[in-house]
């Protein structure tokens, strides 16, 4: 099909040795991905690599079969090889035109073993861009590499870190960020994050659970996690902070505030620092649009207590009129809140046509509290304050 020529036998050995070596190799790597649940760097997409190897390979393999066998099983072999070629050629050319795949971010690791590799995937004809993480081992036989991290259009991945030598930290557009870990002896993932449109998809474990997800003991005043609420809260006045995912150096946190109709939302992840902590959250570009939250741990001998302060003209752009963040927040607190039946009707002396339902429970507690604040009695009584 392609030539011919006689062979001896010595010559013939050395193709079948080289034959079988080639075929060995290729199945062998293959086989032993599948089996780890792995992907090799080289053949885990069809690019401009991998198209080449696997083309020289069958080229080779295809010339001494034909050097090699001499009877129609050659012209068989010889068919379904190079149809293997033509698929090879046709989903790399097809994939160029439908689908392009762009290296967006690259970080390596401090030791230099790794590095992680954010790709953006486009359809072609249309605008849904998917993304992927990739951490890969930096070496050139076999290099390992697994995807920690998939999401199609939300959330976008922006940047990586390396928290240690087998802990990621993955950075994404308008939402918090991601720790993966992974084992540097199996090179297996804690779970891999999937979404799609912001929707988490999948989880899946190996193993044992991620680090961060154990509970973590430690010392009263080392031990972030919990609820926590604003002292003296109200349920029209009030503010609570959820700590959970604590890890040595950070955790992720959630923080609400009300007053009255109007509310504030904090999410991020906070940095510890001793009993100390500090969260940046915001556009990283824009500082005016920034607030910066530090947390202050504190004990006393009733209460286990987190201190916040805000910067930034106290987090404007995340709360509305009258809300504030700062204060002391107490662990496992309650938000006091008044029964219906404190709810009871009391008169004005002074316009005895007027009666006003304020959480006073007799009009004794309404004098005391006329004689405190004179003549902005009226004012405060006529201040609307929604508590139900």
């Amino acid at each position: 099909m392609i030539f011919n020529m006689e062979i001896n036998m010595s010559n013939k050995k050395i193709i079948n040795i080289t034959l079988f070596i080639l075929l060995f190799f290729s199945i062998i790597t293959l086989i032993i991905a599948k089996i780890n649940g792995l992907n090799y760097a080289l053949f885990n997409r069809i690019n401009d690599g991998t198209l080449i190897v696997f083309s020289v390979i069958l080229i080779f393999c295809i010339i001494l079969i034909q050097l090699n066998i001499r009877s129609w099983v050659k012209y068989l072999v010889n068919v379904l090889l190079v149809f293997i070629l033509l698929v090879f050629a046709f989903i790399y050319f097809l994939g160029k035109v439908f689908y392009e795949e762009k290296n967006i971010y690259r970080m390596v690791s401090t030791n230099n073993k790794y590095e992680v590799i954010i790709i953006e995937g486009n359809g072609g004809a249309t605008t849904a861009y998917s993304y992927k993480v990739l951490l890969r081992e930096l070496k050139l036989f076999m290099p390992k590499e697994i995807e920690i991290f998939f999401s199609y259009l939300s959330p976008i991945p922006e940047q990586t870190r390396f928290l240690n030598d087998n802990t990621i930290e993955i950075f994404c557009q308008y939402c918090q960020s991601f720790i993966v870990s992974f084992d540097k002896r199996t090179f297996r993932t804690n779970k891999k994050l999937q979404f799609y449109k912001g929707e988490p998809v999948i989880r899946t474990w190996f193993g044992h659970k991620n680090e961060q997800e154990k509970k973590i003991e430690q010392p009263l005043n080392k031990n972030w996690e919990g609820k926590w609420v604003l002292e003296d809260s109200m349920q029209d006045y009030n503010g609570t902070l959820i700590i959970k995912n604590q890890t040595e150096n950070s955790f992720s946190f959630s923080l609400e505030a009300l007053n009255g109709s109007h509310t504030g939302i904090l999410n991020g992840e906070a940095k510890i620092v001793d009993n100390n902590a500090v969260s940046i959250v915001g556009d990283i570009d824009d500082k005016e649009s920034q607030c910066q939250v530090d947390f202050i741990k504190k004990e006393n001998d009733i209460n286990n207590i987190i201190e916040i302060e805000t910067t930034n003209d106290d987090c404007l752009p995340f709360h509305g009129v009258r809300v504030h963040f700062a204060g002391n927040y107490v662990k496992n607190g309650v938000i006091k809140i008044r029964k219906l039946e404190d709810f009871v009707q009391t008169q004005d002396s002074s316009d005895s046509c007027e009666y006003y339902d304020r959480i006073f429970k007799n009009n004794d507690e309404t004098n005391v509290f006329k004689k405190l604040v004179g003549d902005n009695y009226r004012h405060h009584i006529q201040i609307p304050h929604p508590y139900f």
